[in-house]
């Protein structure tokens, strides 16, 4: 549910910076958009999903744990991941504030689902449903034109 409700924030976000909520359309058969794709819903959210929450936000988490409590952990592991994972894929292409701003809720919602069960698999599936579901948009985007 919380992918699905990520993917319609992130149209929200793109509709109020003016932006379309629909993506251009692509060439649904082309390689490079079916292995990004692939890697997009299977192998990113695992792979950043385990290093962004499974490792930095578990260190972080314990080691400002010790020094200033529970609630500053939280809110500084949260901030903290928050920003290196939407740093991090602004490296790869280039983003918008709306892409920001969705970059920024899929990772503060990934990270809370870590931080409140204590379990990394809700993380990634979170992430990969958000993915998933913004392949489904490029696809009904390219079909309808």
């Amino acid at each position: 549910v919380w992918g699905v409700v990520l993917r319609l924030a992130q149209g929200a976000l793109a509709s109020a910076a003016g932006g379309s909520a629909w993506p251009a359309p692509v060439d649904l058969t082309s390689a490079p958009f079916v292995t990004e794709a692939i890697l997009a819903t299977t192998v990113a959210p695992v792979l950043e999903e385990t290093f962004f929450h499974g490792v930095l936000l578990v260190c972080l988490y314990t080691v400002v744990r010790r020094l200033s409590g529970r609630v500053a952990a939280v809110i500084a592991a949260l901030a903290v991941t928050t920003v290196l994972f939407v740093a991090a894929h602004g490296l790869v292409a280039p983003m918008g504030p709306a892409d920001t701003a969705s970059l920024a809720l899929v990772g503060a919602a990934a990270g809370a689902c870590v931080l409140a069960p204590g379990r990394l698999c809700a993380a990634v599936l979170v992430h990969a449903v958000s993915n998933l579901t913004g392949i489904a948009v490029v696809v009904v985007a390219s079909v309808a034109a």
